[in-house]
């Protein structure tokens, strides 16, 4: 059994008590990862989020509950407080992957201010930061056997979402289910052929519907029909404002 753990490919997943970093710890543990993951909330009941008048509203998720859901799927959890750096173990290995999560906020103009289609200056400045990473990573240590991706998960249904769109002014039909960039993430970890791609960015609802790898679904977001960095802005109406 020892043997058997040791031969076993494990990932770290942060932000993982709920949304898509969830969704993820549970597709890597699936496919037969054994899964560190992060997060703020601990135990059930304690996540919360301010309403329009800034009272608190309790957020479903916790690192307890995505324990559960890793053990569930056949993977060995490790529920942490803290992040490490892991470059250095990747490049002694010589093979590893970073994925990041990105937002094409990154190249267009916000749909509005924060709370209602837009994103506060400092996620704005961090995200942009972020979308570096992969590429820069790739050119430094590509060489080394590392791997390094930026993803864009499109509008997914998180917990936060689901009470946050109308509010935002989506429709719900432009939303996928979380596990879709979960299998983007899935893909990425395990397909050798992701090494060819080392380094660039990915579109996980455009990716996922090429490849096959989640059923299909209808949508009115046309970033799902053709590759677009501009797709979260496609789903208006026309005549309707920008």
């Amino acid at each position: 059994m020892v043997e058997e753990r040791k031969s076993r490919r494990r990932a770290l997943v942060t932000g993982a008590t709920r949304g898509i970093g969830k969704a993820i710890a549970c597709e890597l543990a699936s496919a037969g990862f054994d899964v560190a993951f992060t997060g703020r909330t601990r135990r059930e009941g304690e996540g919360a989020e301010e309403d329009d008048f800034g009272r608190p509203t309790p957020l479903p998720g916790s690192l307890e509950t995505t324990r559960a859901l890793v053990d569930a799927a056949g993977g060995q959890a490790l529920p942490l407080a803290l992040v490490k750096a892991f470059l250095p173990g990747m490049v002694e290995a010589g093979r590893g992957v970073v994925i990041d999560l990105s937002t094409r906020h990154n190249y267009t103009r916000q749909a509005g201010p924060p709370g209602r289609g837009g994103a506060g200056v400092s996620y704005n400045g961090s995200k942009a930061a972020l979308g570096k990473l992969a590429d820069g990573l790739a050119a430094e240590h590509g060489r080394d056997g590392v791997l390094a991706f930026d993803l864009d998960p499109g509008p997914v249904w998180t917990e936060r979402g689901e009470r946050q769109h109308e509010r935002i002014g989506y429709p719900r039909s432009i939303f996928r289910p979380i596990e879709v960039p979960a299998r983007v993430v899935r893909w990425l970890a395990t397909d050798p052929e992701a090494a060819r791609y080392n380094g660039q960015h990915f579109m996980a609802q455009a990716f996922v519907r090429a490849r096959g790898l989640y059923p299909p679904w209808e949508t009115t977001l046309r970033m799902n029909e053709r590759w677009s960095t501009t797709a979260i802005l496609d789903w208006r109406e026309r005549g309707r404002p920008r």
